[in-house]
């Protein structure tokens, strides 16, 4: 026989009830986090290849050709806490900026794959790019 004793028995409730919420807010927590995370290497890559396009520009001798030009934005990157390798960084010609007659302007282009613990947002790129006009001499 069918007691309705037992369908008011409240024992345990606060655990479903917990059971029910908790994923839905710590998803909300750590998505969060993560979306912080990515506005913040985004920032990040776009203040660094600001600086060195502004630093190819302006023909500073610390981004005097490609290849310092490159070591400028790992260094610049490293320093905020973000690793990149040679093949994310793409540079036009800065050569360009060296023999200059009229304005031109070089452009930095990064591209880093964001990692996160979240498993629905793998394989995001952030892509950042930067220009500054040359400066000439005269």
């Amino acid at each position: 026989m069918l007691r309705w004793n037992n369908f008011r028995n409240e024992s345990g409730s606060a655990a479903i009830e917990f059971a029910i919420l908790a994923v839905p807010v710590f998803m909300l927590i750590f998505g969060s986090v993560e979306i912080s995370r990515l506005l913040w290497a985004y920032t990040a890559l776009q203040e660094t290849s600001a600086s060195a396009a502004r630093c190819t520009g302006l023909q500073l001798p610390a981004c005097s050709d490609e290849i310092k030009v490159k070591d400028f934005i790992k260094d610049d990157a490293s320093s905020r806490g973000i690793a990149l390798q040679n093949g994310s960084i793409a540079v036009t010609n800065p050569s360009v900026c060296q023999n200059t007659n009229s304005l031109t302007q070089i452009s930095i282009t990064i591209t880093h794959p964001f990692t996160n613990v979240l498993p629905f947002f793998e394989g995001q790129m952030i892509s950042v790019t930067a220009s500054f006009p040359c400066q000439s001499d005269e």
